[in-house]
């Protein structure tokens, strides 16, 4: 699968990212920074603003280039929190 394939699963999919990045924020919004809360609201609102243009079986090219997006921003929010949980080690 090329990234154009996957990134038209994620939008195929985007209601139920928009539910899971709801969920993690109301669990864990409390101990994420500001900029980790800012980046997940971000694709809060991609996902949310997306899914409606779905309403055929094929993938538009705008909820495409969302999803790439989408992914990136979230590729970014692990990466953050990689550092945050690594700079907390005790060596």
């Amino acid at each position: 699968m090329d990234f154009y394939e996957a990134c038209d699963v994620i939008a195929q999919d985007f209601y139920n990212v928009e539910v899971a990045l709801g969920i993690f924020l109301s669990k864990h919004g409390a101990i994420l920074q500001s900029e980790v809360k800012e980046a997940i609201f971000l694709c809060l609102a991609i996902a949310g603003e997306n899914k409606l243009e779905l309403s055929r079986p094929d993938v538009p090219d705008s909820a495409n280039q969302a999803a790439g997006e989408l992914y990136k921003k979230l590729q970014e929010v692990e990466q953050f929190l990689l550092r945050q949980v690594h700079s907390q080690v005790i060596i």
